[in-house]
């Protein structure tokens, strides 16, 4: 009895240790297995960088690197698989879609959460069983998403499987094939003579021929190839058989066709995307202009104009009781695409009360402090209740006010709200104790006085010595655009030149600032430049200059 029950108590001993070997096991399989379907629950930014940092290899490889890969051409393609190191290729990932971001003053990058939806649809809708675990249509799906017209043809003797799509927007001409494969998946094929099944050449003739009269409206270059077609002799076309010499015009046109077609996808993008929620449907224009910041900085300052009739609001009179949130936005991103500074500003417009008060635009004023540097700059304005924006992304220098020479900085153009409600509509600013708004109209107008604001830095330092003059003109037409007219326009005068004012100021410090007020009522309509010089009274050679473009109307 003793041996049964130590022989019973191994055996449920030994049970116990298979039990928990067998669930330790299951818990702790090799990373490659238990992370294959890492890609599946993916359905965000957030969502996508922490299965990138946590994939292993394996998972990096089939969720990850398959269909990133197409998005690189040339050398960023090259550069990419010079890298051995899985983790430094993650890396490279993680930068692109850094740089790859279309605003990124949006939550999540619009393009990558694209990308993300792409990745889901192939996955499900075009799976293959070899590597990259998608067939041909799934690699032009993630890199165009939906077609713009998509042709499929089954069950015919004489055919493959065969697709047809097109990406007009992409270019009129982007047309794609695909024939059917043994396992179900599709590879891409270069024409439509590919599906047809061992026919002779007046067979495959006839039978393309057919194949486009039915795809004409799939694709630009298909209904001129149909109507390439028709214009070869008619009665010949429905015949049994076709002869020599229309099989030979036929295979022309399959010619030119293919050629066209090849064409339109070399001039395509290698990747587009569709925007989600950064959808640049709001029209806005900005002005720029930058100064001496604290610390070796500079600051920007950036002035928004959006206009609200058909664009933030459909009815914009007297009468509307509606108000509009708007929101201003500015980032400065380094070359690393990483941010320097950002800042928002939201403003409430009671579109009666602006209608009232004459200003049709909605007004912005932002301001960016950040080191000087070349880099990114983007702007956006969002209506908070529609979410609808408009935003824009461009390469930019922030200027740099160190050194000891006589330097300006930019021109800001201004304008003194007349009364309360123009001070409650507009972003108030302060120089030199006068408050002022950024301009509210994107052309000067000469019933409003415009306020002209600059800076000038190293008076001291640079030899001024007891003062310095201000001369501002205004030049007005195109004639002064060369620099050898605007040379002479500055030394000799001309007709050209509207107004000519020439001030004298102490030297009290190494910093001055400047506020003049101009009349505008006496210069001509049209487009105008607006220069200042800065020269010391007692050496002319110490100079520094500033101008800006402005449009001038009643």
């Amino acid at each position: 009895m003793q041996s049964f029950r130590f022989c019973f108590r191994a055996r449920a001993l030994l049970l116990l240790v298979f039990a928990a070997s067998f669930f330790f096991l299951a818990g702790h399989r090799p990373p490659s297995h238990r992370q294959e379907n890492l890609g599946e629950t993916i359905a965000s930014e957030k969502q996508y960088f922490a299965a990138l940092a946590a994939a292993d290899s394996a998972a990096f490889l089939r969720e990850f690197e398959y269909s990133f890969v197409l998005l690189l051409h040339g050398p960023n393609k090259e550069n990419y698989f010079k890298i051995r190191a899985w983790e430094e290729r993650k890396a490279f990932v993680r930068a692109y879609w850094k740089s790859h971001n279309p605003n990124p003053l949006l939550p999540e990058n619009d393009w990558l959460l694209d990308f993300i939806q792409r990745c889901s649809y192939v996955k499900q809708n075009f799976p293959s069983p070899q590597p990259p675990f998608f067939d041909d249509r799934g690699k032009y799906y993630l890199l165009h998403g939906k077609p713009w017209y998509r042709y499929t043809r089954q069950n015919d003797s004489n055919l493959l499987p065969n697709e047809s799509w097109s990406y007009r927007k992409v270019t009129a001409d982007f047309l794609v094939h695909f024939v059917g494969m043994a396992d179900g998946s599709y590879r891409e094929a270069p024409s439509l003579m590919d599906a047809i099944i061992g026919a002779s050449s007046s067979d495959k003739a006839k039978i393309w021929a057919k194949l486009v009269h039915e795809r004409a409206a799939v694709s630009p270059a298909l209904a001129r190839a149909s109507r390439d077609v028709n214009e070869l002799q008619l009665p010949q076309l429905y015949s049994r058989t076709y002869s020599a010499t229309l099989t030979e015009r036929i295979l022309r046109v399959v010619q030119n066709h293919e050629y066209e077609v090849h064409e339109a996808i070399e001039e395509a993008p290698i990747a587009t995307y569709n925007p989600i929620k950064a959808d640049n449907r709001l029209a806005f224009s900005h002005s720029l202009a930058q100064f001496r910041a604290p610390n070796g900085r500079t600051r920007l300052e950036v002035g928004f104009l959006a206009l609200l009739k058909k664009n933030l609001i459909e009815k914009f009179d007297f009468s509307s009781e509606a108000n509009i949130t708007i929101e201003f936005g500015g980032m400065l991103r380094d070359l690393n695409f990483d941010s320097l500074a950002a800042t928002r500003q939201r403003r409430v417009i009671p579109v009666g009360l602006a209608a009232r008060e004459g200003l049709s635009y909605a007004v912005g004023n932002l301001s960016l402090v950040c080191p000087p540097l070349i880099g990114e700059l983007t702007l956006q304005v969002q209506d908070t209740a529609t979410e609808k924006v408009g935003y824009e992304q461009k390469p930019f220098t922030i200027r740099d006010f160190h050194g000891q020479n006589l330097m300006i900085s930019d021109i800001e153009f201004l304008a003194e709200p007349a009364n309360a409600n123009q001070r409650r509509l507009l972003p108030t600013i302060k120089k030199l104790d006068v408050e002022l708004a950024s301009y509210p109209h994107p052309e000067m107008r000469k019933s409003i006085p415009m306020f002209c604001y600059f800076e000038i830095y190293n008076l001291k330092t640079a030899g001024v010595a007891e003062a310095y003059e201000i001369t501002y003109r205004m030049i007005t037409g195109k004639s002064g655009s060369g620099m050898i007219k605007k040379a002479s326009n500055w030394l000799a005068g001309t007709k050209d030149v509207a107004i000519s004012v020439t001030l004298t100021r102490p030297v009290v410090d190494d910093t001055a600032t400047e506020l003049i007020a101009i009349d505008l009522s006496r210069v001509p309509k049209g487009v105008c430049r607006f220069m200042i010089i800065i020269t010391a009274a007692n050496n002319r050679n110490l100079a520094a200059s500033a101008e800006k473009e402005i449009t001038i109307v009643d």
